[in-house]
């Protein structure tokens, strides 16, 4: 069985990076097709979710830092072949995360009128920003479970898995 620490290493660089590219490719068309739909509803939905987009990836960068960190730990426990190590450090990071996510769910879908607030908008946008970023919020939970998920599968090497 061949691993990516054997071998060339811009072998091992090319059988990574295309399915990370791949799954930026993917992301990228969902959020066209996201904005191409919104776009379709006015000036005031793309507005709302356009004032909407620092504080959602501000939470979703953390909770891509939490699943990389976790993923770093795993990593290094999968190079020393501990297998017990990986799935008992696996688990702590996913429940982690879980729990983390849930709080700032909760904290976003109560807080949400007052961040929105802080940012001085019309009152139109402000009712469909408020409205987007409580359904944002609710979807933080999965969201971050994809996200750890994803990490994890690539720090032990299954890069494929999570496109």
């Amino acid at each position: 069985m061949n691993t990516l620490t054997e071998g060339s290493i811009f072998k091992a660089l090319v059988k990574l990076s295309i399915p990370l590219i791949l799954t930026n490719i993917l992301q990228t068309a969902y959020n066209l097709t996201d904005t191409f739909w919104v776009g379709r509803l006015g000036s005031v939905s793309v507005a709302a979710v356009s004032l909407a987009f620092p504080i959602v990836f501000i939470i979703v960068s953390l909770g891509s830092g939490m699943a990389i960190a976790g993923s770093i730990l795993v990593a290094k426990r999968q190079g020393a072949k501990d297998t017990d190590a990986v799935a008992h450090i696996s688990t702590q990071i996913f429940f982690s995360v879980l729990a983390i996510s849930l709080v700032l769910a909760v904290l976003g879908y109560i807080l949400t009128p007052y961040l929105v607030r802080i940012m001085n908008v019309t009152p139109e946008v402000y009712k469909e920003a408020v409205a987007y970023l409580k359904i944002t919020f609710l979807g933080l939970p999965p969201l971050f479970v994809y996200l750890t998920f994803q990490s994890l599968m690539r720090s032990i090497g299954k890069v494929k898995l999570p496109v």
